[in-house]
């Protein structure tokens, strides 16, 4: 005999919480894709000033954004995307 439990509807996985980190041009240009994605949410976008590419794209999009990192310690996420070429990255690891 086997046992089987019914899932409901409501208990979907939720989408993963997503930092963007130093983002230049062409990489802040794949911002908008990711907004469409179901399983992702764009929580914060950071940069290293008010003209990074990825903050100037995150307030054209309406995204939280920051260049301070302490912003960082005040959520949880489940992904941390950090430009290729960020000055930062060894202090955001």
């Amino acid at each position: 005999m086997t046992m089987s439990f019914p899932i409901p509807a409501s208990a979907q996985p939720q989408p993963r919480r997503l930092v963007l980190l130093d983002l230049d041009w062409q990489e802040a240009d794949l911002l908008p894709k990711l907004l469409r994605q179901q399983d992702l949410a764009v929580r914060l976008v950071a940069g290293e000033g008010p003209h990074d590419p990825g903050v100037r794209v995150a307030e054209l999009c309406d995204l939280p954004r920051t260049i301070d990192l302490a912003d960082l310690t005040r959520e949880i996420f489940d992904l941390a995307l950090v430009g290729e070429r960020s000055s930062r990255r060894s202090q955001l690891e």
